[in-house]
């Protein structure tokens, strides 16, 4: 018995001492390693060679595909400029995978609605999956397929995200976006800082009743938002999806894993806050607490059916910051939008005095400002959060319009293109409300700008939610200030905007916010304060 011992149970297996070799295997043993070698480097280009007839699209470089014709900035951009040499169902070979991009509302309709089962998944994210977020369950309703989450999650998301729920908490869309309010009275030139607590403040109170957060707590949460955009953007990050090895190198050499891992640890803080608020809640009601409120958050009430409270934590920390990327977003783009369009702020003004006069707007009254909601519909065209929607995978091999879409294929819907399709919409780099004054021309399935929220069995569930919260806080906010972006600002989606996951105005864009205090009745700024603070 050798110290082989597992060789013995194998008797015609041969060790042979390096000195019995041939030497005349050396020219074998090469000639091996080139075939070997040769073809992996034929199957490396015939991965990246468009499959038989895949979806048309630019031609692809070998052992790349397109790789090198995605810019980095805008692709939602180039992506639109190729819908209209090769059609609006484009084919595109990043390396080895395969991306279907769709740009016309009918083909999404059929796909995504009507072939559900077949369009309905998520694409395998190695990073995300495996660094940022815990394997087993992670951001399970953007990630995973975990029906038995889903749909115990969705029973109360679907009662808070219905027009009785949203009713419900129109008095905390209203507190929160009076806190704002004044933040921004008190210090407009952090008006960034200011629109990013609110959109975090009010998800967080929605679904786990947490009213407070500690400032050390929410830098490091709008840090590690930034770090976690990075790392799910493509093109920011190795492609370690399709290049194995690049996941095995060390931390040092790795950014992505020194950032996932600073995600990680502040996400695990932060969703911990949030438990331990929701816990708190529900052992509250349990004992009959009646100061605990009428109100009960999403993540108590999930406590309360049985779920575990490692599935309530992770649940609902990603949620979380799903409705804050979003929501964030599309403020930030609705402020600048009228900041730097006077003249419909002027109208838009005119309409929140009509319908309040002399007090502050309430979330009740918005109902009332068909102009109102014109402007943030438009700015959801104009300049949409979400230029290209999540992306989705295909379950099946599938033949659509004569095209085959293999199994595995990455689908993603081109909402810029669409939102800014000249034969949908006339001139539609301008910003004009008038577009959207009529309330059939909003849920047109070629004409609607809420793109933004997805499309299918996948599609955003908090779209009137997030209307509803982006109109309360806006109404107060022309009510009580008037406000412009500086002489000679870029507003172009070139030059004046960021993009990636999410489409915002750059860091650098700033606005001036006053009030005439001869004119606005309310003393200025200070009345405002003062209001505010009673």
């Amino acid at each position: 018995m050798t110290t082989h011992y597992f060789l013995d149970k194998f008797p015609h297996v041969y060790m042979a001492p390096l000195s019995q070799f041939n030497p005349l295997s050396l020219p074998v043993f090469i000639a091996i390693s080139l075939v070997l070698v040769s073809a992996l480097l034929l199957q490396a280009y015939l991965a990246t060679r468009r499959p038989k007839d895949f979806p048309p699209g630019p031609p692809t470089t070998p052992f790349l595909g397109n790789i090198p014709d995605i810019p980095l900035s805008k692709p939602c951009v180039t992506f639109t400029k190729w819908a209209q040499e090769y059609g609006p169902i484009l084919g595109i070979k990043a390396g080895p995978m395969n991306i279907v991009m769709l740009h016309d509302p009918d083909d999404i309709h059929e796909l995504y609605d009507r072939r559900g089962n077949t369009y309905a998944g998520r694409p395998y994210t190695y990073i995300a999956l495996n660094h940022v977020f815990e394997p087993d369950i992670g951001q399970i309703y953007l990630f995973q397929r975990n029906d038995r989450l889903l749909k115990r999650w969705k029973r109360p998301a679907r009662w808070l995200l219905s027009q009785q729920g949203i009713e419900s908490i129109t008095p905390i869309l209203d507190a929160v976006s009076a806190r704002c309010l004044k933040a921004l009275a008190d210090s407009p030139s952090r008006f960034l800082e200011h629109l990013r607590v609110w959109a975090m403040s009010t998800p967080l109170i929605l679904l786990s009743g947490q009213t407070h957060v500690n400032q050390d707590l929410l830098r490091s949460y709008f840090y590690r938002q930034q770090l976690l955009t990075g790392l799910l953007e493509p093109g920011k990050t190795p492609p370690v999806d399709f290049i194995a090895p690049l996941r095995w190198l060390p931390p040092f050499l790795a950014k992505w894993k020194r950032d996932a891992r600073f995600v990680r640890k502040h996400q695990d803080a932060f969703y911990g806050e949030m438990i331990g608020e929701a816990v708190g809640n529900w052992q509250r009601r349990k004992g009959g607490d009646k100061d605990v409120g009428e109100y009960e958050p999403v993540m108590t009430r999930l406590l309360g059916e049985g779920m575990s409270k490692r599935e309530v934590k992770w649940l609902g920390g990603g949620l979380l910051d799903a409705a804050f990327d979003t929501t964030s977003a599309a403020i930030v783009n609705f402020v600048v939008a009228l900041a730097g369009h006077a003249d419909v702020l002027k109208k838009v003004r005119e309409e929140v005095e009509a319908v309040c006069g002399g007090r502050m707007p309430t979330g009740e009254d918005v109902g009332k400002m068909p102009y109102l909601k014109a402007c943030l519909m438009e700015t959801f065209r104009w300049r949409p959060s979400a230029p290209l929607g999540l992306p989705h995978v295909t379950d099946s091999d599938d033949t659509y319009k004569g095209y085959v879409i293999p199994r595995g294929t990455t689908i993603i819907v081109n909402a810029f293109a669409i939102l800014h399709n000249p034969d949908i919409h006339p001139n539609p780099t301008e910003f004009d409300p008038t577009r959207y004054l009529d309330p059939a021309k909003q849920v047109d399935e070629h004409s609607k700008s809420t793109w933004i929220f997805g499309a299918g069995r996948r599609r955003c569930m908090g779209d009137q939610y997030t209307i509803q919260a982006l109109m309360a806080l806006m109404a107060k906010i022309i009510w009580a200030m008037d406000m412009k972006v500086p002489e000679g600002t870029d507003l172009s989606v070139e030059g004046g905007f960021d993009d990636g996951l999410m489409m915002k105005p750059r860091e650098n864009v700033c606005l001036f916010y006053n009030s005439d205090d001869a004119e606005d009745g309310f003393g200025g700024m200070l009345g405002v304060r003062q209001l505010l603070d009673d």
